[in-house]
C-alpha cells in the first residue's frame, strides 16, 4: 500500500519528468546487490542487452523462473535477498499491486494509466485507462477478480480483471481531494479509502452502497477487520472496535510535542501490533493496550514506502536514498540493502512471502527474492 506524503510524490514527479528514461535491463541472477550497513548506492550489475517496454531477455526469463521457486523471506534468510530481474514499466509509478496468486502485477502511472503485467514474463498484459488524474493507489480485491483504483481525481474506480473492464466509479470521496489509502477488507466484503482532506469512505462490495464515514487521512484494519485504526497526518490517531461504538484515542499526549506527519499505518501480521511511520522514523504500537513499545532513530534520508511479511515477522523501509532497510517486529535492524532502484515508490511482499516488489517514480519494476529450486514443482524431476 502506498500513502506516504502527496507532497514529497509531487517532488518526485516533476523530477522525474527531467530524468532521462530508463531502459529494462536484465540482471544475472547470480549477481546480488551487497549488503551495506551505511546509505549510498551501488549501481546494478547489467546486461549489454536493452528492450523495449515490458520484454524480457533470456536471462530474465531465469531469472524470473528463480523467483517464483524463491524460498519464503524470514528473519533467517533475508540476508540473501537478491535482485531477480527487473524492467521499464514506461512511465513514473506511483503504486504497485499485486494478485492474491501472485502472479499479476498492477502498476498505477503519472496521467492516469494503469498497467496489469504478467510477473512471469514481464510482459504487459492489459492497460486500463479511466482516470482523468493520476491514480495513486491500487489494490486487488483478496479473491483476484476485483482492481480497485484511487486518483488525484477523487474518485475510485472497480476494475474487472480477466476482461479489463471499468465495472464501477465511486464519487463519494468528491470535493475531498485526491484518494491517498485504500484497502479491500481481509474478506473481500468492504473496500475502504480516504482523501487527502480527512474523509474515509467505506463501501459494500457488489452493492457499492456507502456504509460507514469516518474523518481520517490513513487507516489501517487488523486482520479480522474488528479493529479499525484511522489517523489524521498530525494526529489523533482513533482506535475503533468496528462491531461496537467503541473509540478511543491511541496516543493523547505524543502529537502536543512531536510535531511529525504520519505518513503510514499497518497492521503486524494477525497481532493487534501497528506500525506507524513518519517522515524520518517509525514506531510500534500495542493497539490493544494503548502502548508504545518501540521508536526508531531519525534517519536523515527520509521513509519513501513500508511493507510488512505476510507472516507479519518483518518490517521493510524503502528509504530516499534507495536503500532498503528490513527490522524484525521489535524494531531491530536486521540488514540493509542497497537497491541500485532510484526513487522507489512503492514496496510490497508477495502474497505468498516468497519475493518484494518495487515501484518507481523512474518507472522500473523490480523483484527481489531467495531462489530456491527445491521449492520448484519440477525439482524432484
Amino acid at each position: 500500500m502506498r500513502n506516504g506524503p502527496i507532497l514529497a510524490a509531487i517532488v518526485m514527479i516533476l523530477l522525474s519528468a527531467c530524468a532521462p528514461p530508463v531502459e529494462s535491463t536484465a540482471l544475472s541472477s547470480d549477481t546480488p546487490y551487497p549488503i551495506t550497513e551505511t546509505p549510498g548506492r551501488t549501481p546494478p550489475t547489467q546486461t549489454e542487452d536493452t528492450m523495449p517496454m515490458g520484454t524480457s531477455t533470456a536471462s530474465e526469463q531465469s531469472s524470473v523462473s528463480d523467483m517464483l521457486c524463491s524460498a519464503t523471506i524470514t528473519k533467517k534468510n533475508v540476508a540473501d535477498l537478491m535482485e531477480l530481474t527487473r524492467f521499464d514499466s514506461g512511465s513514473a509509478i506511483m503504486d504497485i499491486a499485486l494478485s492474491p496468486d501472485g502472479e499479476l502485477l498492477v502498476s498505477s502511472h503519472r496521467g492516469g494509466n494503469i498497467r496489469v503485467w504478467d510477473i512471469y514474463s514481464g510482459e504487459l498484459i492489459n492497460e486500463l485507462e479511466g482516470h482523468t488524474k493520476t491514480p495513486w493507489q491500487v489494490a486487488f480485491s483478496p479473491d483476484g477478480t476485483m482492481l480497485a483504483s484511487g486518483s488525484w481525481d477523487q474518485t475510485v474506480k472497480i476494475w474487472n480483471v480477466e476482461s479489463g473492464t471499468l465495472a464501477q466509479t465511486l464519487d463519494d470521496l468528491a470535493g475531498g481531494g485526491p484518494i491517498v489509502d485504500m484497502a479491500f477488507s481481509y474478506d473481500g466484503k468492504q473496500l475502504t479509502a480516504s482523501s487527502s482532506e480527512g474523509k474515509i469512505c467505506q463501501w459494500e462490495t457488489g452493492s457499492w452502497h456507502v456504509i460507514n464515514q469516518y474523518e481520517g487521512n490513513l487507516f489501517a484494519f487488523n486482520a479480522d477487520s474488528s479493529i479499525l485504526v484511522t489517523t489524521q497526518r498530525s494526529g489523533p490517531t482513533l482506535i475503533r472496535r468496528t462491531q461496537l461504538e467503541d473509540i478511543k484515542v491511541l496516543n493523547p499526549d505524543y502529537f502536543e510535542t512531536a510535531g511529525n506527519e504520519i505518513t503510514e499505518i499497518e497492521f503486524i501480521g494477525s497481532t493487534n501490533n501497528i506500525v506507524m511511520a513518519f517522515l524520518s522514523d517509525f514506531q510500534i504500537w500495542d493497539v490493544g493496550e494503548r502502548e508504545l513499545l518501540y521508536t526508531g532513530e531519525p534517519y536523515q534520508y527520509g521513509i519513501q514506502d513500508i511493507a510488512i511479511s505476510p507472516a507479519g515477522e518483518l518490517i521493510s523501509i524503502a528509504y530516499h536514498d534507495d536503500t532498503l532497510r528490513l527490522f524484525n517486529t521489535s524494531g531491530e535492524l536486521i540488514t540493509t540493502f542497497d537497491t541500485g532502484i532510484k526513487d522507489v515508490s512503492s514496496v510490497t511482499f508477495s502474497p505468498q512471502g516468497n519475493f518484494i516488489a518495487f515501484g518507481s517514480f523512474d518507472g522500473v519494476i523490480s523483484i527481489w527474492g531467495i531462489p530456491d529450486i527445491s521449492e520448484c514443482p519440477h525439482a524432484d524431476d
